[in-house]
């Protein structure tokens, strides 16, 4: 069972460095770049996109933040739930104009 949980966590890794090292690809940002933004070593960002390390949840949190993203969508690559908005009223504005 052990070997099966360490097989899981090595895909979790490597899907969550695809999906970072795909996030800054599309920004067009080098790793230096990203990683002077998320306030790390270019050597740790390295890493995090190889599945060989992952950031500790504060940092994990700061990432999707940088990215526009969310946690959820970093680390198994969902992208039902869109981040939600911090404005309500403005929603509420949306809804208004639509009836």
């Amino acid at each position: 069972m052990e070997i099966q949980a360490a097989m899981a966590n090595k895909d979790i890794l490597t899907d969550f460095g695809l999906r970072v090292k795909d996030l800054r690809k599309q920004k067009k940002w080098t790793q230096k770049e990203l990683a002077a933004k998320f306030e790390v070593r270019p050597a740790h960002l390295n890493k995090y996109e190889s599945g060989l390390h992952a950031p500790p949840l504060e940092k994990l949190i700061q990432l999707a933040e940088i990215f526009d993203s969310t946690v959820d969508y970093l680390l198994t690559g969902n992208r039902s739930e869109e981040r939600p908005l911090h404005n309500l009223r403005l929603l509420e504005r949306f809804r208004a104009l639509e009836e």
